[in-house]
Order: structure tokens, then sequence, then C-alpha cells
């Protein structure tokens, strides 16, 4: 339960298990009462999520949740800080 956030923009794994986590999260975000903005998916392996993070940040989500493994999120958090996006973060990660 996150009372602070209504709104939250998603970017997850475009894989089979990335897709699943993703839909099951969407769901259960919106049955929720709650607002999701986009919804954009990355390749295993992509270095560069700047075209993503930039789309994500211009719609000034409340959060911003991303699905991937932690070697990809610790990217995707440098390449937010620099762009100068600092969202609050909503992790989860493939094991």
């Amino acid at each position: 339960n996150y009372p602070d956030i209504q709104t939250v923009s998603i970017l997850h794994q475009n894989d089979d298990t990335g897709n699943a986590v993703n839909d099951e999260f969407s769901a259960a975000w919106t049955a929720s009462g709650h607002t999701i903005l986009d919804q954009e998916t990355f390749l295993t392996g992509q270095k560069d999520f700047a075209a993503q993070v930039s789309k994500i940040q211009q719609q000034n989500p409340d959060a911003f949740y991303v699905y991937a493994p932690y070697a990809d999120a610790g990217v995707i958090v440098k390449q937010c800080d620099d762009l100068d996006f600092h969202p609050q973060f909503l992790f989860a990660a493939p094991t």
C-alpha cells in the first residue's frame, strides 16, 4: 500500500517473465484505484535506457516501477540520475 503514490510509469524487461510480471502488477495497481501513465519495455542486454527514461520523466509519475535484473536496474538508476530524474522507485527483479 502506497498512499502517497497515485500514478506510476513502468519499465520492464521485454520477455515472457517480464511481460507476465507487468501484467500482474498492472492489474493489481489499477484494481486498487491507481493510474498507470506509461509502460515501456527494454530488451535483455540493453545498455542504453535514455529513450525510455526520458519519456517516463516527461510524464512526471509519482513513482517509477522497474522490473529488471539487478545489473540493468543499476544502469537505469544511473541514467535517471544523468538525466536529473529522481523519482520514487519501486523495484522488482527476476530470480
